[in-house]
């Protein structure tokens, strides 16, 4: 679950005393099944192989579960949420909604994340040339910023080579794939992109979001790219 990131540490730790004080059972078979997981994968050990100095195990699923709740997943690095709906796009009126609360600053500021801003970006590329679009993305942040009282500064607030990054990733998608309302566009995008916030270390090696320079103007990649996305685009963006 969302919460669990601690007991999924626990479990990939070499040497750590794994089922300390936890809840467990046993299923039919005898593997042990923790109490109040997200999930329960029964697996049966179907090929093996050495890769260097690691040891490839291959399962076959047997049984699975998947009770309610927002799953965690470990992913480049990290703990990531994973939302499995987005209330805001529901509908089409509920985006439209959405939006226009966004646009005027009354949207609470829980509701902006990572995944609002996709919706955005997703919103205005549609319906916009490129520049226009992310002009309009910008725009619209640095005012919502401004409205719930968070300051546009060198280390806060607008992030200029995020926003520029995230513009060019989500045009690309939705070139390659063209919806056909504005309304598909955002779910497409929100689909594919809403919880891959951590994107950008595939193009940097330095961290960008803490960055003042890419904060405050636009930084092109400096990494190998390791996706065809937002290759030649990005590089070839001018500060």
């Amino acid at each position: 679950m969302h919460h669990q990131g601690d007991l999924a540490r626990r479990f990939g730790t070499p040497g750590a005393d794994r089922f300390k004080d936890l809840q467990w059972h046993a299923d039919e078979s005898g593997a042990p099944v923790l109490e109040g997981v997200g999930t329960v994968m029964l697996c049966q050990l179907a090929y093996q192989m050495e890769a260097g100095d690691h040891q490839i195990l291959i399962a076959e699923v047997r049984r699975l579960s998947l009770p309610d709740g927002e799953p965690l997943v470990y992913w480049r690095h990290g703990f990531h949420r994973v939302r499995r709906d987005y209330p805001f796009i529901k509908d089409a009126a509920t985006l439209q909604r959405f939006v226009k609360d966004w646009e005027t600053g009354v949207l609470p500021h829980r509701h902006w994340t990572h995944t609002a801003h996709v919706a955005i970006a997703a919103y205005y590329a549609f319906a916009h040339p490129p520049e226009e679009a992310f002009r309009r993305t910008k725009a619209g942040i640095v005012h919502y910023n401004t409205c719930v009282g968070t300051p546009n500064t060198e280390d806060s607030g607008y992030h200029e080579t995020l926003t520029r990054f995230w513009s060019e990733v989500v045009r690309e998608l939705l070139e390659n794939r063209r919806a056909e309302s504005q309304f598909e566009a955002v779910r497409h995008a929100v689909d594919v992109l809403g919880e891959d916030r951590d994107r950008h270390r595939l193009y940097y090696t330095f961290d960008v979001v803490r960055d003042r320079r890419a904060r405050c103007k636009w930084i092109p990649p400096d990494r190998m790219l390791l996706t065809p996305w937002v290759g030649q685009a990005l590089q070839g963006l001018q500060t």
